[in-house]
């Protein structure tokens, strides 16, 4: 997996700006991206990072709701670390 620096996500004291994530369908990893900011009450704008190039493909929206299965990191090495070696390396695709 590779991933590469990308903009800043909007500083926010939301505690899921900035993180990264790995979104899951029929159990396997399906996107990968940063929370860049909040856009609503409960509605949240994310990059999405190509898994052959790493860079950011397209930014969407997505709601709490659609979120609460997605594996969330603190950190981009953490997200990386995860689809190598940890939890997500269980869920390629």
């Amino acid at each position: 997996m590779k991933t590469k620096p990308n903009a800043k996500a909007t500083r926010s004291t939301d505690p899921l700006v900035g993180k990264h994530f790995h979104t899951l369908k029929d159990g396997k990893i399906h996107y990968q991206g940063q929370i860049m900011g909040k856009a609503g009450d409960d509605h949240y704008i994310v990059d999405l990072f190509s898994f052959l190039t790493g860079m950011c493909t397209c930014q969407r929206m997505y709601t709490l709701a659609d979120m609460k299965d997605w594996l969330i990191y603190g950190t981009q090495a953490d997200m990386t670390y995860s689809y190598d070696h940890g939890v997500a390396s269980r869920l390629k695709p």
